[in-house]
């Protein structure tokens, strides 16, 4: 005999939850933090302004931007790539995490400077 199942709601229930949080924290990792968007702007603002003051002398400048190969696709006013856009999202998780071990390094060193004293206190108060 085939073994009956109990059917309960519960492992849907945890799987949603679970789903919901790991996708709330994949965007909230890849969103832009507004810092990197005002500089955004300024770098389309700096291209459009260099596009609008090109020039004879600067034709060759535009030649010069465009020999330096594909990594530099989005500089030359092309659109974004593929490989620029997931460069720029593992800078934002490179600089996050960077964020992160820097507050927790500062954590540390205050709580356990904090455990210090406290041990300290209590050893001369003995």
């Amino acid at each position: 005999m085939a073994k009956r199942q109990k059917k309960s709601g519960s492992g849907f229930l945890a799987g949603l939850i679970i789903g919901v949080a790991i996708g709330a924290t994949v965007v909230w990792v890849l969103t832009p933090q507004p810092r990197e968007i005002e500089a955004m702007r300024a770098t389309r603002a700096n291209r459009a302004s260099r596009a609008s003051a090109v020039g004879v002398d600067g034709l060759s400048d535009l030649g010069a931007a465009s020999a330096t190969g594909a990594a530099s696709g989005a500089a030359d006013g092309a659109a974004p790539t593929i490989l620029d856009l997931a460069m720029a999202a593992v800078e934002r998780v490179r600089t996050r995490f960077g964020d992160a071990m820097t507050l927790g390094r500062e954590a540390y060193e205050q709580g356990q400077t904090e455990v210090m004293q406290r041990f300290n206190q209590a050893r001369s108060a003995e």
